[in-house]
């Protein structure tokens, strides 16, 4: 019998009561992604199965610093392994580079927005987000996702 949950996921406590999560390309949005993390693998029990994918921070890197800051960071998939090595944990990473070509620096902005992608948490000049509409020329931006397949093999 399968029961599913949609929940805000840095307000939920009961990461115990499952022993399959799946998480596609929506825990980078968490306020606190490695406490989350944290959260999640102190919380499930022996042979839980977890399964989750996220844009890690070499995403975007071929684009310019100025439409860099307007991204949230995301996160660091080194340190999400330094949190399973160790002898509670089994898993496997897989990374992909899916790049894809834009119009314009607008358009792929654009682009982020439609998918939900437009809240970003850093501070920058509100002058970097005019000075885009003047950038015309195409722009190639690389999403690299990391992809995780984790089991708990020891409580």
């Amino acid at each position: 019998m399968f029961f599913f949950f949609k929940n805000d996921f840095d307000f939920f406590d009961n990461f115990e009561n499952y022993n399959l999560i799946v998480s596609n390309m929506s825990l980078h949005w968490s306020k606190d992604f490695l406490k989350l993390i944290k959260k999640i693998l102190n919380s499930i029990k022996k042979k839980s199965i977890v399964l989750i994918s996220f844009p890690n921070s070499r995403s975007f890197n071929n684009l310019k610093t100025k439409h860099h800051k307007l991204i949230n960071d995301f996160p660091n998939e080194k340190k999400m392994e330094e949190l399973l090595n160790n002898k509670k944990f089994y898993f496997t990473m897989k990374r992909m580079i899916h790049e894809l070509e834009y119009k314009n620096i607008m358009f792929f902005f654009k682009s982020l927005k439609k998918i939900g992608a437009n809240v970003s948490n850093n501070v920058f000049n509100i002058q970097d987000l005019y000075s885009m509409r003047r950038d015309k020329g195409k722009v190639r931006v690389n999403f690299d996702i990391s992809y995780f397949f984790i089991r708990k093999i020891r409580d």
